[in-house]
């Protein structure tokens, strides 16, 4: 049964970036994709099976699972002083997916071959919201989004094309091209064809197009903070600094590139209604609401509300936080954000330290995963809300996964894979 539990996760990872936007019907008021069938399935199959899959592992990520089992309870918990049902509700459903997610691979995902099929199904996944884009780029022809009002302006007569995909906005879809660039490399490294690798070689240079596409200014400097420090702990100064040279070079020797990087990448706080001023109150209104909750926070699934009706600072007409880390902070109250804050950091720090190893595939996939770790802390400011993308909490099960097989240092098999 663990074995149709695998082939089922392998499905449910290559489906999680499409979401709800391919083959969905509505049970109730949720939308029910492929993705969340087959964790479902999953969920069920480990039920029946007398050794369940939701039981807490005795390794590694025991922490882990504990943690994020406490999250989901706290949750659930603060419903107590919730404003808004339906807000909880749909909180609660992503919530216990994602946390369902991560628990999944931490059971399934045990030895290094089954990583490798789990990065190459996310990778394929990757692959087709890349197609997607490209059409979207050359065509302007939208499939998964309706285009009129605003969108008809922006995105069918406006001067650029942005590639949008089954991920609903640029930003969401930049997030997962980001990811992908770092998901690519893992696959180099794992591929053992010459025609495998320049496959994923070709993925990764079209997942940074994508990107810069989009104009996502959080995504775009997280993908330069990250390939940046991935140079930094090659510990290669020479490199790093005839990199840096060259950019400078490209930077100011070609005007247009400069003018579009500058462009992209400006911040304006002084104006009275531009969008990063709109994401500075946003931010400064979920402080507010800490405050005001005693440092519980709002709820699950509550921000929105808040925002419509408690805000003091101007926001526009956004209700999202568009902050990942505010958002826990806000909604969960600091015990919860302090405890993610410590399994993030605790993670970055094992790949982090794991970088050095003398296995060239091991030392390859660590400085990607720690990479686009400390890329992601400045990317993750960019979409509406990252709880709700569920091809996230599946990289993080992945992540996590892989981290509790690397803390078992004796299995030979697994030794020889990573070599």
């Amino acid at each position: 049964m663990n074995r149709i539990a695998r082939l089922l996760l392998y499905f449910a990872i290559f489906t999680a970036p499409m979401g709800a936007s391919f083959f969905n019907f509505n049970i109730g008021a949720f939308q029910m994709s492929p993705f969340r069938m087959a964790i479902i399935l999953i969920l069920l199959l480990g039920i029946l099976e007398a050794r369940s899959t939701l039981l807490i592992p005795s390794g590694a990520n025991r922490k882990t699972v504990i943690f994020h089992l406490m999250w989901l309870s706290y949750a659930i918990l603060s419903v107590a002083w919730s404003k808004n049902i339906h807000g909880w509700f749909k909180s609660i459903y992503f919530l216990f997916i994602g946390v369902a997610s991560i628990i999944i691979c931490i059971n399934l995902l045990r030895r290094i071959e089954d990583i490798k099929w789990a990065f190459l199904s996310f990778q394929l996944g990757i692959m087709i919201q890349a197609v997607i884009g490209f059409y979207e780029i050359l065509t302007r022809n939208y499939l998964f989004k309706e285009m009129n009002g605003m969108n008809y302006n922006l995105y069918i007569k406006g001067p650029l094309r942005i590639p949008i995909a089954m991920l609903d906005n640029p930003n969401d879809f930049a997030t997962l091209m980001f990811f992908g660039v770092f998901i690519s490399i893992i696959c180099i490294a794992f591929s053992k064809s010459r025609t495998a690798k320049a496959l994923h070689t070709l993925a990764l240079f079209a997942y940074i197009i994508l990107l810069f596409m989009t104009t996502s200014r959080a995504n775009i400097i997280g993908l330069i903070i990250a390939i940046g420090f991935i140079f930094l702990i090659n510990e290669s100064i020479k490199k790093f600094s005839i990199l840096v040279l060259l950019l400078s070079i490209a930077f100011f020797a070609i005007p247009n590139i400069s003018n579009f990087i500058s462009d992209m990448l400006f911040f304006d706080f002084n104006s009275a209604s531009g969008s990063d001023v709109i994401r500075l109150g946003l931010i400064k209104n979920g402080f507010q609401f800490l405050i005001s909750t005693f440092g519980f926070g709002v709820g699950s699934g509550q921000i929105e509300y808040w925002m419509e009706y408690n805000a003091t600072f101007y926001h526009g007409e956004i209700l999202n936080m568009h902050n990942f880390w505010v958002e826990i902070l806000t909604a969960y109250g600091v015990l919860i954000f302090l405890g993610y804050l410590q399994f993030y950091i605790q993670l970055f720090v094992f790949y982090f330290n794991q970088r050095k190893q003398d296995r060239v595939i091991q030392s390859i996939v660590m400085k990607s995963i720690g990479s686009s770790m400390i890329g992601f802390a400045i990317s993750s400011i960019s979409s509406s809300s990252n709880l709700n993308s569920e091809w996230l909490w599946i990289c993080w099960g992945i992540y996590v996964a892989f981290w509790g097989i690397l803390k078992v240092p004796n299995d030979k098999y697994n030794q020889i894979l990573l070599k």
